[in-house]
């Protein structure tokens, strides 16, 4: 009889107890449960996108540098008016708008580069700068008549590029839709290009 009431007492005791460390939760579990929940929200976005000038895509013609590619890009904008921001010495005109380059995003497969890339690029007043403000995409390919920037902003700014790819012999960038007030990744993207 008295190893059942000690049973029984450690049995409510054990169960008070486990039933007290459930009700303690932390500011930091309340918001993992949240960005878990964000996470599961997310959508994919897979789309082709048809681009409007023709283009070989191949690795056997001269791939796109870093530095081929800015100068292209500061090229074509110099013709249209644009500002150089590397180029600005001070008190320039708040109402022309200049380029600054960011980077290159190139197509590869095993150790080959293509004639093909992406190029992000600021269009911003001069010397500005912001929080949300995210760079302009064009492409950038080669042609029997030199390098040519193509498809201006062939996709919208807050779309950010984490990387591209070569899938099926057409190129392929992967990214996220990015709502830069929120602080929220919207969807993943995949986007195949094709012409």
């Amino acid at each position: 009889m008295i190893t059942i009431y000690l049973f029984i007492i450690i049995f409510f005791t054990s169960f008070g107890r486990s039933n007290n460390n459930q009700q303690k939760r932390t500011f930091s579990d309340i918001s993992f449960v949240k960005e878990t929940l964000k996470v599961g929200i997310n959508s994919e976005l897979d789309t082709i996108i048809f681009i409007n000038k023709s283009f070989v895509f191949d690795f056997t013609r001269p791939a796109i540098t870093d530095s081929l590619a800015k100068e292209v890009l500061y090229e074509y904008y110099r013709k249209r008016g644009y500002l150089i921001q590397e180029e600005l010495i001070g008190n320039e005109n708040d109402n022309l708008l200049c380029i600054r380059y960011n980077k290159i995003f190139q197509f590869q497969r095993r150790d080959n580069y293509s004639n093909l890339a992406i190029i992000s690029y600021w269009i911003s007043p001069p010397n500005s700068s912001g929080h949300c403000f995210q760079p302009s995409k064009a492409i950038v390919f080669k042609t029997d008549n030199g390098f040519e920037i193509s498809n201006q902003e062939f996709i919208p700014t807050n779309y950010a590029i984490d990387s591209v790819s070569v899938i099926e012999n057409n190129p392929t960038i992967y990214g996220y839709d990015y709502d830069c007030n929120e602080q929220n990744v919207i969807r993943d993207i995949r986007i195949t290009l094709k012409k």
